[in-house]
């Protein structure tokens, strides 16, 4: 086993690792409610589009597609999925009206 020898010029002290670990509590509670709401959504994307148990895949935290679980279905990228910038802009998502 190769021993490191890299020294660290910070060194959280008491205080400040018991405010970092607040702020880790937020960040793993914010983490919970995102993928509650993606899960959430996932269900209802089967539902509306019929096909079971679809999927929204992430790859190096981002998402990266839609699948469904038993991998029957192809992957279907996120180029193919993104919607042109006049429908969709960054600032003003809304859920999309389905016929």
């Amino acid at each position: 086993m190769v021993k490191s020898t890299k020294r660290y010029k910070i060194k959280p002290t008491k205080k400040q690792l018991a405010k970092i670990k607040l702020y880790w509590a937020m960040a793993q509670a914010e983490n919970a409610l995102y993928w509650t709401k993606i899960g959430d959504i996932e269900r209802k994307m089967s539902k509306v589009v019929g096909i079971r148990d679809m999927e929204i895949f992430h790859c190096d935290g981002e998402m990266a597609g839609v699948g469904n679980y038993d991998r029957t279905m192809e992957l279907l990228q996120r180029k193919k999925l993104e919607l042109p910038d006049k429908v969709c802009s960054a600032t003003k998502q809304t859920e999309p009206r389905l016929k």
